[in-house]
């Protein structure tokens, strides 16, 4: 048995890889594309994507050499890998970076047939110092980044600034995979930025992602739990006294100064915990040109979109598309202390030329771990529930209001058409707060309104299917009310997805938003509205 190290693309050892004394060979193992399902690529990092190209070459290689054994074969990989990390077999690299040809050779090798000589004397000449040594950084400091990125590598980028000039930037990253970036940086370049997207730093909701910065070989910051962003000074205390002149100029007051801000400024951000992400979206004028959602589902990039050529919808799906399941979501802050509390106004269009309809849409926030890639297609009816209550591609934990409208069948409802109030707990059970009888498919010329009211107490929802514009008023009287603790059913700490998804089965429809505005209320404000 061969143990396999995973290297870099830059022929390092990855972040995740094994290092002990029972390592004998490395081969790639970060960014390495491979094939998903029957017509599809995507890059994946491990020493499972290492081993792969080493068990590939002892196979062709004993394949051509049928009469050498499985021992001249593993020697012949051995004794040929280009020699990285110290001199010879180490812990990390063990042999060697595995090389087809020469192993190749070796074995064909007519004076010594099955690699039984001695080794080739190819492999330690050509080790890592030689290809490092040509680019030294005379010019200013040394800059290396390691990076790990966590299962969305696509959300994190970062760079470097100073005196209002950018020195270096970077972002493409793929999930799950280890990076080393240098940089030869003047003087000047004195602030490292990591950001995340998402909101959500790089560890470790969502894989263990890590960074370090050294300046010439020196570890000047690390980390990765953080939240949209994080600094890291690259000067030592130089970008100090550039703010020491508004540290000097006051020490005559120091002795007023110091206790009066104290307990103005401490006392309202405390309770407030600024949010991560924006607390409010308002598309009451449409969607045009959009461009928060995370789009996710089977259609893509048919559907969703953010408008057709004419008109600001959201779209969800179209009147010709049969069998659609999508999604369109946006991430929110979640502040912890009891705080979820909220507003949403929805305008909607439902509606189809074909005969009969199929599913309908909703409204959801949810915490799924798979995060975007959870809701519109992984699930099952409309993207969201599974076809068998507690089925793994349920969307959980999820709070749900649908819009169902499902005619010739109740699917296990009491109404072909009707508003449901569900939730969806941790092990994907639907629990079934409320349904009630409405209509809600509206003509292609009409809107719809849905508001979903939580006050932190009491869930309402209120409906109306009557032709609505844009700046109509929430109905007087909720359809849906219940009690409901919503800040013990998620978890406080972490951020929620809210969207949209649609569905549509054996009949065509379409589902567009038309107008969106929801507002996360801050209990710290005792003038805080529970309406939109």
């Amino acid at each position: 048995i061969m143990s396999v190290g995973a290297t870099t693309t830059s022929n390092g050892i990855a972040s995740f890889s094994q290092f002990n004394d029972e390592v004998d060979i490395s081969a790639p193992g970060v960014g390495v594309l491979s094939t998903t399902g029957t017509n599809d690529y995507s890059t994946y990092s491990g020493t499972s994507m290492a081993t792969p190209h080493v068990v590939g070459m002892a196979a062709l290689l004993w394949n051509n050499h049928p009469n050498c054994t499985n021992a001249n074969v593993r020697k012949a990989i051995e004794d040929t890998a280009e020699d990285f990390g110290a001199p010879g077999r180490d812990d990390y690299f063990g042999n060697g970076i595995i090389r087809y040809h020469p192993a190749e050779a070796c074995l064909a090798d007519v004076n010594f047939p099955c690699c039984t000589g001695p080794p080739p004397p190819t492999a330690s000449p050509t080790s890592a110092p030689p290809t490092q040594a040509p680019t030294p950084c005379t010019t200013g400091s040394d800059f290396l980044l390691k990076l790990q990125t966590d299962n969305y590598g696509s959300e994190t980028t970062w760079e470097i600034t100073g005196g209002g000039t950018t020195f270096a930037t970077g972002s493409g990253y793929s999930s799950g995979t280890y990076y080393e970036e240098k940089e030869c940086l003047p003087a000047e370049a004195c602030l490292f930025t990591i950001k995340d997207s998402f909101g959500d730093g790089i560890c470790c909701s969502w894989g263990t992602g890590s960074y370090e910065v050294l300046m010439d070989t020196v570890q000047v910051g690390s980390g990765g739990d953080f939240d949209s962003s994080e600094s890291v000074n690259l000067c030592g205390p130089t970008p100090v006294p550039s703010m020491a002149p508004v540290v000097p100029t006051p020490p005559t007051f120091q002795p007023t100064a110091a206790p009066t801000p104290t307990p103005t400024t401490a006392a309202p951000v405390a309770p407030t915990l600024v949010p991560v992400y924006p607390t409010e979206y308002d598309f009451s004028s449409g969607f045009c040109p959009g461009g928060i959602f995370h789009m996710s589902g089977n259609q893509l990039p048919t559907y969703p979109i953010h408008q057709n050529s004419t008109e600001c919808a959201l779209i969800l799906t179209g009147d010709t598309t049969m069998g659609a399941k999508v999604a369109a979501q946006v991430p929110m802050d979640f502040v912890p202390n009891n705080n979820l509390k909220f507003s949403t106004t929805i305008g909607y269009r439902m509606y189809g030329t074909n005969a009969g309809s199929a599913d309908g849409m909703t409204f959801v926030i949810h915490q799924d771990p798979r995060q975007v890639t959870a809701v519109g297609g992984a699930g099952g009816n409309l993207g969201v529930y599974d076809s068998t209550n507690g089925g793994s591609n349920a969307i959980k934990p999820a709070l749900v209001v649908e819009l169902d409208s499902f005619t010739g069948s109740t699917q296990n409802d009491n109404f072909e058409n009707a508003v449901h109030l569900q939730l969806q707990n941790s092990n994907g059970v639907i629990e079934e707060l409320n349904e009630v009888s409405r209509t809600v498919r509206t003509s292609g010329t009409t809107i719809g309104g849905l508001w979903v009211n939580y006050d932190g107490t009491t869930l309402t929802v209120s409906h109306d299917v009557t032709g609505l514009t844009l700046a109509n008023a929430e109905p007087p009287t909720p359809i849906i009310s219940v009690d409901i603790q919503l800040d013990t059913f998620f978890d406080p700490t972490k951020a929620v997805y809210v969207g949209f998804t649609a569905g549509t089965g054996g009949q065509a429809d379409s589902h567009e938003i038309w107008s969106w505005k929801i507002n996360q209320i801050d209990t710290a404000s005792p003038t805080a509205s529970p309406t939109a």
